[in-house]
């Protein structure tokens, strides 16, 4: 039954599909083009969304649409605090240190600027 589970083809949720797809259409994440020939200004809430999907992407915490709605509308303005939501949203015990700290240096490095209280 183990042998069986481990050669069992693994079902990708829709919404992590669209997040890869949207990455893999964007060359510069960092750069912020948006087809003008002039770079975007960075701010919390451009950050937010490729903050996001490299937690996805990278670390595997892809939130559902609904809660990345949450966190658009009232993200929490404290590196910790962000990073303790993201293990809450999606129910990981954040006592694992190295993943806790993986994700707080995300959060640090993508809006840490942003934040009240960067930590």
């Amino acid at each position: 039954m183990f042998k069986d589970a481990l050669h069992r083809p693994q079902v990708v949720p829709d919404y992590q599909l669209e997040i890869a797809a949207r990455l893999a259409a964007v060359e510069d994440v960092r750069g912020g083009w948006h087809g003008q020939g002039v770079p975007s200004p960075k701010s919390f809430e451009s950050e937010l969304p490729w903050l996001l999907d490299e937690l996805c992407t990278e670390l595997g915490f892809c939130m559902r649409p609904e809660q990345r709605a949450a966190f658009a509308s009232a993200p929490p303005r404290n590196v910790d605090a962000f990073t303790a939501a993201v293990f809450a949203a999606e129910g990981v015990d954040p006592s694992n240190k190295r993943l806790y700290a993986q994700v707080r240096e995300k959060v640090q490095r993508r809006v840490g600027e942003w934040m009240n209280d960067p930590g």
